[in-house]
């Protein structure tokens, strides 16, 4: 009778197996951890790109109703109605006969366009965001111009008043009986803290976001604040202001603004350039017209990414800024900058004063 043996494995032979079989482990390992970083970083860039893109395109889309219905297809700090908010005067004007003023109550002096006033509204060293108000008169698109003027002029029922033709950024309706009574929209881009609060360090949350505020008055309000003979009649409130602003874009560490300004005809591009909204303001003559507004933003990831992709000591350019630092110590989040420049084209035309 023939006798099976059975031959079990060597010492060496065991040996080289588990050291093979701890290799595969380790590349398996290493292409896992691989692969989530890779994964985290495309969600980082995706992040950035969908949330800046959708925010900074929301911003862009009313910039550009800027200046609608202005007392003069220019701009400057002296427009009445002018679409960026620098001075109450363009909101009030100035008097007709030269005399007399009115008071502007609901929008302060430091909500108007300029560098901002809060502390901690910037992630990065000797900072502040700037925030920019604007303005637009309402309109529609339901009825033809004709129509409407019929319709307004005859009284519109109770169903047409509340018609919806629109939206301001904190998603409150413009209707229908807004246009009729030439209400003006006012909205102020801002940067602040998104919980308000302050670190044990006492530094403002670093926590920041994009913030607009939508306000409303009537043009009718100025007009009857001229004509008021009683010193507390004379006065126009933009209601709404600091009640329900809204968050338009996340994790935002800066927001810088510059405005387009040239003299003379708009098509002399020669004289033509950039300033800042505080030497835009600090101007008493010889007020450049307002062609354009370059915005800047640096916004950031969601999500941490791994500190390889990050460079160690890492600064950044924003508009006319450049080298900037972040506030503390580095962390691991991919930050990217967007900018976007948007021309006002109803601020092109010629001052006829």
């Amino acid at each position: 009778m023939n006798k099976l043996y059975q031959h079990g494995l060597s010492l060496l032979e065991l040996m080289i197996a588990l050291a093979l079989g701890l290799i595969l482990v380790a590349v398996a390992i290493q292409m896992f951890i691989s692969s989530q970083s890779n994964l985290s970083l495309q969600r980082g860039l995706g992040d950035l790109q969908d949330n800046g893109l959708f925010g900074i395109d929301f911003v862009a889309k009313d910039l550009r109703k800027v200046n609608l219905g202005a007392a003069l297809p220019v701009l400057d700090s002296k427009i009445a109605q002018g679409g960026v908010i620098l001075s109450t005067s363009n909101i009030t004007g100035t008097s007709p006969t030269g005399t007399g003023t009115i008071t502007l109550y609901g929008l302060q002096q430091n909500e108007m366009s300029g560098t901002a006033l809060l502390p901690g509204t910037s992630n990065f060293v000797g900072q502040k965001s700037d925030q920019l108000t604007i303005q637009y008169k309402a309109v529609q698109n339901v009825y033809d111009d004709a129509t409407f003027l019929r319709k307004v002029n005859n009284g519109l029922n109770t169903a047409e008043q509340e018609i919806v033709v629109g939206y301001d950024c904190e998603g409150g309706k413009i209707l229908l009986r807004d246009v009729a009574n030439q209400v003006y929209i006012v909205q102020r881009y801002f940067v602040k803290p998104v919980t308000d609060l302050t670190t044990p360090d006492g530094q403002t949350d670093p926590n920041l976001a994009l913030y607009c505020d939508a306000g409303r008055y009537e043009l009718g309000a100025v007009e009857d604040a001229y004509a008021a003979t009683q010193a507390e009649n004379r006065r126009v409130d933009v209601i709404g202001l600091n009640k329900n602003n809204q968050i338009i874009l996340r994790r935002v560490d800066h927001f810088r603004v510059l405005l387009g300004v040239a003299e003379g005809n708009y098509t002399e591009s020669s004289k033509f350039r950039y300033m800042t909204l505080s030497d835009y303001k600090a101007l008493t003559t010889n007020l450049p017209q307002i062609r354009s507004v370059k915005l800047g933003l640096v916004i950031r990831s969601q999500d941490a990414v791994p500190s390889s992709v990050i460079k160690a000591d890492q600064s950044f350019n924003i508009l006319d800024l450049n080298g900037l630092k972040l506030v503390g110590s580095q962390d691991n989040y991919l930050r990217q900058v967007l900018t976007q420049t948007i021309a006002l084209r109803n601020a092109l035309g010629e001052d006829l004063r």
